[in-house]
């Protein structure tokens, strides 16, 4: 009985963390080391919940770290193709259709 209420002890003082873990947060490490550290004291556990949930992700850091394509001067590109003769009209409208639909 004592071990399952140390497993419920313990994964309720880990919360943050876990939620850290699971959302891929930035600074799971960070997290990690603050909550086990200082999660004794309310400021330190909530603290720690509080940057788990509204933190920066992984994933937010990769897709906002790609270069992003501006469509209009892509376009601009296919239509000096097209009006080259390097490509159609049917080919530019179809390059065309698919900047559009990203």
């Amino acid at each position: 009985m004592e071990l399952f209420i140390f497993a419920v002890v313990a994964a309720v003082y880990l919360i943050p963390l876990i939620i850290a873990y699971k959302r891929d947060h930035e600074y799971v490490a960070l997290i990690a080391l603050i909550n086990i550290f200082f999660g004794w004291t309310a400021i330190g556990w909530v603290g720690t919940l509080i940057w788990a949930i509204v933190g920066t992700t992984k994933g937010d850091i990769k897709e906002s770290s790609a270069p992003r394509m501006d469509v209009a001067d892509e376009i601009k590109k296919l239509n000096d193709l097209k009006n080259d003769g390097a490509l159609t009209s049917e080919e530019f409208d179809m390059k065309k259709q698919q900047l559009l639909n990203i």
